[in-house]
């Protein structure tokens, strides 16, 4: 009888650690406080573009957030009524493991031009490095903010609404090392032919 009680004893202990709470990462309903800016002109108008995507990332209260939240999400067109949101499609409801109704969880939104880069990475290394080979682009990361999980039968207490927008950086084109070598044989050549 004594071992009986000690398995479900255990079991009370163990299941709380692998709780799944969920959250709704869906932020159309949100305030235009909220929304994802363009750093181009019009400055601070709503983002829109469906290149650009949006990825969640989550971890314990007070870290650094680094977990994955699902998929990317692109952005809705600029004809879309909810210029500025990003389009969750079916994966609105999203789980976060390790976490049960009532955990504090810290969250950031990343968001940048998936035609001009592949990954949050490769986007981040060139936000760090002040410039990137190619296109002009953009790309950003919220503040850190924090989600409490709400029950699952109140989908109401299962928004964002902690999140607060953001304006993304503007990453300036940087010249190919080819294309500066090839300007600096051009102005050589005139003036070469200038002193001629």
């Amino acid at each position: 009888m004594n071992k009986l009680a000690y398995i479900v004893a255990a079991s009370a202990l163990v299941v709380p650690a692998f709780g799944q709470g969920s959250v709704n990462v869906n932020n159309r309903g949100l305030t235009p406080a909220q929304l994802v800016t363009s750093s181009v002109a019009p400055t601070f108008s709503p983002l829109s573009g469906t290149s650009f995507v949006a990825q969640i990332v989550y971890g314990a209260n007070g870290s650094t957030p680094a977990t994955v939240l699902g998929a990317n999400m692109p952005f809705r067109a600029s004809t879309s009524s909810f210029v500025g949101t990003w389009n969750p499609g079916a994966e609105g409801i999203r789980t976060l493991t390790g976490f049960d109704t009532g955990a504090t969880v810290a969250m950031r939104v990343r968001v940048w031009d998936s035609n001009v880069f592949s990954s949050w990475d490769a986007a981040s290394a060139a936000l760090t490095a002040g410039g990137h080979l190619g296109a002009a682009t953009e790309a950003g990361v919220s503040s850190v903010f924090t989600y409490t999980v709400g029950a699952a039968s109140d989908p109401s207490s299962q928004s964002i609404v902690n999140f607060r927008g953001f304006q993304l950086t503007a990453i300036p084109t940087v010249p190919e090392p080819t294309t500066i070598a090839l300007g600096a044989l051009g102005a050589a050549a005139l003036l070469w032919r200038r002193r001629k």
